[in-house]
């Protein structure tokens, strides 16, 4: 009557779901869904003030919907975090080598001018 077949990787309500039980490939594509949003987000608003820039893409990109499943030990999280960072940074028009005090000397002196 109906046939099962076993699947290595299977993509499920927007998660990807792995037969090893491991979130290497979830975590990868909400990765790689973050890096897009960002593009899109700055793409779009590339002619705004930096500080609109990030309140944007903070607004459109942060939405990381079950990350909340994830194994938080994973050596992959560090890649979003990493993405996550130089998506601010790029949204703030700072260099994607600039050190994370850079960056929070340069918000503080967008927001208090």
């Amino acid at each position: 009557m109906y046939s099962l077949h076993l699947m290595a990787i299977v993509s499920q309500l927007g998660h990807v779901l792995a037969s090893r039980l491991d979130d290497k490939s979830d975590i990868l594509s909400m990765r790689n869904s973050l890096c897009g949003k960002v593009n899109n987000v700055l793409c779009c608003f590339s002619k705004c003030d930096p500080l609109v820039k990030l309140m944007l893409t903070k607004l459109y990109c942060s939405d990381l919907y079950g990350s909340v499943l994830w194994d938080l030990y994973h050596s992959c999280i560090e890649d979003v975090c990493i993405a996550w960072r130089k998506g601010l940074k790029r949204a703030l028009g700072l260099p994607c080598m600039a050190y994370t005090l850079d960056f929070i000397a340069f918000y503080h002196r967008l927001i208090t001018t």
